[in-house]
């Protein structure tokens, strides 16, 4: 899915063109998509953390300790901002527009929503939770 909002709506829509291979906005096309993939990246394996904790459903059913709800705000923050940071130009990371993060909460909610599915699916099969 990120992929697929990545390739052919977000960074079209931010760089007016689609992906041209061997053209010279293709540049910026790739780089553009390579920090969206890199920050959704980042945001899914801290919120995996949560997910397959415990078998209740994070944050309604089972709240983390503070320290590592903590951490993995910071940890999303960080990377988050990075693209707008110094080491932006050292990372190859391009700043995104406003609307790529809110399809970023739309893919990370079906993906909570999706593991929270599969982990019921397991549990249900082998009557516990790893």
């Amino acid at each position: 899915m990120t992929f697929i909002l990545l390739y052919f709506i977000i960074v079209p829509m931010t760089t007016g063109q689609a992906y041209v291979h061997g053209a010279e906005s293709a540049v910026g096309f790739i780089v553009l998509f390579q920090t969206g993939w890199f920050i959704e990246s980042m945001w899914s394996q801290t919120m995996v953390i949560h997910m397959l904790r415990s078998a209740k459903i994070p944050f309604l059913q089972s709240r983390p300790a503070w320290l590592v709800l903590v951490t993995t705000l910071l940890a999303a923050a960080f990377v988050t901002f990075l693209p707008y940071s110094p080491l932006a130009i050292l990372l190859h990371l391009t700043p995104l527009k406003p609307i790529y993060f809110i399809f970023l909460l739309f893919i990370i909610i079906l993906y909570m929503i999706s593991v929270t599915i599969v982990k019921k699916i397991y549990i249900k099969k082998y009557q516990e939770w790893l």
